[in-house]
C-alpha cells in the first residue's frame, strides 16, 4: 500500500526533533554520573508522571495489546494496561523511602541495604533482564518502521536502534525525561484521535459492535480470571523493581514529587487502558470487511495490526502522528531500558573505587552506546512474540529481587543470607520451568519463582539474621 508523502514528513520530524532534544540535553548542565543517570535529582512531579507514563507504554502496551484484542484476549487485553496502574500506587507508597536511599540504580540499594554478593547478582539479573526489554521496543519500532517505510524489517530495526542509542547516549537522563514528555503527548494524541477515524472508516459505532462477536467484547470472557490475577501479579512485582521506573523516582526533587509523579501515572493507565484493545477490536472488523489487508497481516503478523490500521484507515496526517506516536511509545521504553541497563554496567558491575563522577559519566556513556548496538543487533535478527518476551524479562528481574528490594525497605529483619537465597533460588526455578515449559497449573513460570523468593527471604532471615551494625 503506497504511503503519502505527508507521512514520512511527520515521521522524519519527529526523529529529528528526538535527536535535537537529546542534543539539547547533552549540553545541559550534564557535568557528572548523577546528571547523566539521575537528572542531578532535580526533577518536578509532572515531568516524573510524564516519563514514567510514557516509559511503561511501549510495545506491548500499544502494538502488543492490540495484537492481543483481535486474538486471544478481545476487549480483556486492557487488563495488560490496567494491571499496571496498580503497580504505580504500590511505588508511590515507597517513593519517599526511595528517595531517602540516594542511590542511583537498584542493586546499589541491595549492596547498601545488605551486601555486595546480593548486590552483584542482582546486578547481572537486571542487566539481562533490560538487554531483553530494550530488545522487544526495539523489535516493535522495526516492525513498524519496516510498515511505513516498506523496507526489510532488519534495516528498519537497525535505523530505530541507532536513533534510541544516540540520543539516549547524548543526554543520560536528562535527554531521556525530556524526550519522554514529548513522546507521552504524541502516544496519547496520536492514539486518541485515531479511534474516531477508525470506527467510522469501519461504518460507525453499530457496525462494528455487530461484527464482534458478544465474548470479545467482555472484559473477562475471552481473558480468565487467572490470567486477570497473573497480570496482576507479574506486573506489580516486576515493575517495583524495574531499573527503569526507580531511575526516575531517584530524579525527584523530593519524596513527595516522587508520590505525585507515580500516582499521576496510575490514574492515565486507568484511563489510557481501555483504547489500545479498543483500536484492536476495531481493527478485526476491518480485517473482516477487507480494509486491512489480509495478506498483508498474515506477511508482517498480528503485531503489526495497528500499523495497517493506521495506513488503511487514517488520514495522512493523523496516519503520521499516529506512527510518530507508536514509534513514540516503543523508542521511550527502549531508552529508559537502555539507560537503565548502561546505569546498572557501570554503577555497580565495572566500578572503580574513588573514581571522579565524570569519568563514571563518560564510561556510562560508552556502555549505553555498546549495549545499544547490541540490543539493536538481536533485535534485526527477525520479529517475535512481543508480549512473550516482555513477559520472560519481566519474570527474570522480579522473581528474585522482588521481597529483598520492597521488603527490605519495609522489614527490618530482612538480612543477607535471606536476601541472596531469594535471588540464586527464585531464579533457578523460573529459568527451570520458563526452560520446560511446565509450569504447574499453567501459571506463568515467574510465579511459583516469586513465592519460592518470598518464601526463601524471610526464612533466611529468620533463621540467618545479620549481626547489629
Amino acid at each position: 500500500m503506497a504511503v503519502a508523502p505527508l507521512v514520512y514528513v511527520v515521521v522524519a520530524a519527529y526523529l529529528l526533533g528526538m535527536l535535537a532534544l537529546g542534543l539539547w540535553a547533552a549540553r545541559a548542565r550534564i557535568e557528572s554520573a548523577d546528571d547523566f543517570m539521575v537528572a542531578g535529582r532535580r526533577l518536578p512531579w509532572f515531568v516524573i508522571a510524564a516519563t514514567l507514563a510514557a516509559t511503561e507504554v511501549g510495545g506491548g502496551s500499544s502494538m502488543g495489546v492490540v495484537a492481543k484484542a483481535y486474538g486471544a484476549w478481545g476487549l480483556g487485553a486492557a487488563w495488560y494496561i490496567w494491571a499496571m496502574a496498580l503497580t504505580f500506587v504500590v511505588i508511590a507508597l515507597l517513593a519517599p523511602r526511595l528517595i531517602e536511599s540516594r542511590v542511583r540504580t537498584i542493586p546499589q540499594y541491595f549492596e547498601q541495604r545488605y551486601d555486595r554478593p546480593s548486590a552483584l547478582v542482582t546486578a547481572s539479573l537486571m542487566i539481562v533482564a533490560l538487554v531483553g526489554l530494550t530488545t522487544v521496543q526495539t523489535m516493535a519500532t522495526g516492525l513498524l518502521a519496516s510498515t511505513l517505510l516498506g523496507i526489510r524489517y532488519g534495516s528498519a530495526a537497525l535505523l530505530s536502534g541507532a536513533v534510541v542509542t544516540l540520543y539516549t547516549a547524548f543526554g543520560g537522563m536528562w535527554s531521556v525525561s525530556l524526550t519522554d514528555v514529548a513522546q507521552w503527548i504524541l502516544i496519547v494524541v496520536g492514539m486518541a484521535c485515531a479511534l474516531p477515524f477508525a470506527i467510522s472508516r469501519a461504518g460507525g459505532v453499530g457496525r462494528v459492535a455487530a461484527a464482534l462477536p458478544p465474548a470479545a467484547t467482555d472484559l473477562f470472557a475471552k481473558i480468565g480470571g487467572a490470567e486477570i490475577a497473573s497480570l496482576l501479579v507479574i506486573y506489580t512485582t516486576s515493575f517495583s523493581v524495574g531499573q527503569e521506573a526507580m531511575q526516575r523516582l531517584y530524579s525527584a526533587k523530593s519524596g513527595g514529587a516522587a508520590r505525585a509523579g507515580a500516582l499521576t501515572t496510575a490514574a492515565f493507565y486507568l484511563l489510557f487502558g481501555a483504547l489500545p484493545p479498543l483500536l484492536g477490536l476495531v481493527a478485526s472488523v476491518l480485517v473482516k470487511q477487507g480494509v486491512i489487508a489480509q495478506a498483508a497481516l498474515s506477511r508482517l503478523g498480528d503485531g503489526a495490526l495497528l500499523p495497517l490500521l493506521a495506513q488503511s484507515a487514517l488520514p495522512p496526517l493523523l496516519c503520521g502522528l499516529l506512527f510518530a506516536g507508536l514509534i513514540s511509545a516503543t523508542m521511550s521504553s527502549a531508552d529508559s531500558n537502555l539507560l537503565g541497563a548502561a546505569s546498572i554496567f557501570t554503577n555497580d558491575l565495572w566500578r572503580r573505587d574513588a573514581e571522579p563522577t565524570r569519568a563514571l559519566m563518560q564510561r556510562t556513556r560508552a556502555a549505553v552506546i555498546a549495549l545499544g548496538v547490541l540490543t539493536t543487533l538481536l533485535a534485526a535478527l527477525e520479529p517475535r512474540d512481543l508480549i512473550d518476551l516482555l513477559k520472560l524479562s519481566f519474570g527474570l528481574r522480579a522473581a528474585g529481587p522482588f521481597f529483598p528490594f520492597v521488603f527490605g525497605q519495609l522489614f527490618s529483619r530482612g538480612s543477607r543470607a535471606g536476601a541472596l537465597a531469594a535471588l540464586l533460588g527464585a531464579t533457578a526455578l523460573t529459568l527451570a520451568l520458563a526452560a520446560s515449559k511446565h509450569a504447574p497449573w499453567g501459571l506463568d513460570p515467574m510465579l511459583p519463582g516469586l513465592a519460592l523468593g518470598g518464601a526463601l527471604y524471610f526464612a533466611g532471615s529468620l533463621l540467618r539474621p545479620d549481626a547489629a551494625r
